[in-house]
């Protein structure tokens, strides 16, 4: 049985419902995309700027996050394997044959599984990542500092205690 009121709506009301409706499922299909990025842990903006199954290497145009990500293949899902931010002029370098990945000829904590695997590197530029990085170094160089007086302060015990006291 139709409802009461079908028969009153006019072809012209039940053709805007339709568009409306359309509408509203495309922006949410937009939405869910955009919130996102790729549906794989890269945020939109990034721009791919590398894909290696042997040795490949990318030089930041610009200080930015970098985004290392595994396609999907053979029954293995795709998988976001490192994020962080890189600078201008900065070298990465993705080696799947070694298992490998370098930032500036510094190794990267980065497990890529070995076979024949697609890596891809996606970039995005963001101004604020040399002020993060030189912070994050600011915070490990006083702490370091920090610890260099507790021990250079603190007496040898070794060399104080001898052999049998308790």
């Amino acid at each position: 049985m139709a409802h009461p009121g079908a028969s009153r709506r006019s072809p012209i009301r039940r053709a805007a419902a339709a568009a409306l409706l359309a509408a509203v499922f495309a922006a949410l299909l937009a939405a869910a995309s955009a919130g996102c990025g790729s549906g794989r842990g890269v945020p939109v903006g990034a721009k791919l700027v590398t894909e290696a199954t042997v040795k490949s290497a990318f030089t930041a145009p610009t200080d930015g996050m970098l985004y290392l990500y595994r396609v999907p293949s053979r029954g293995a899902r795709g998988q976001l394997h490192y994020s962080g931010p890189i600078l201008a002029g900065q070298v990465l370098v993705v080696d799947p044959s070694m298992n490998r990945v370098t930032l500036d000829g510094e190794p990267l904590e980065v497990v890529l599984p070995g076979g024949d695997v697609l890596y891809q590197a996606y970039f995005r530029e963001d101004e604020s990542v040399r002020k993060a990085v030189q912070a994050g170094e600011s915070r490990r160089q006083g702490k370091e500092t920090v610890r260099e007086l507790e021990f250079k302060d603190e007496p040898n015990r070794a060399s104080d205690e001898t052999p049998g006291d308790p």
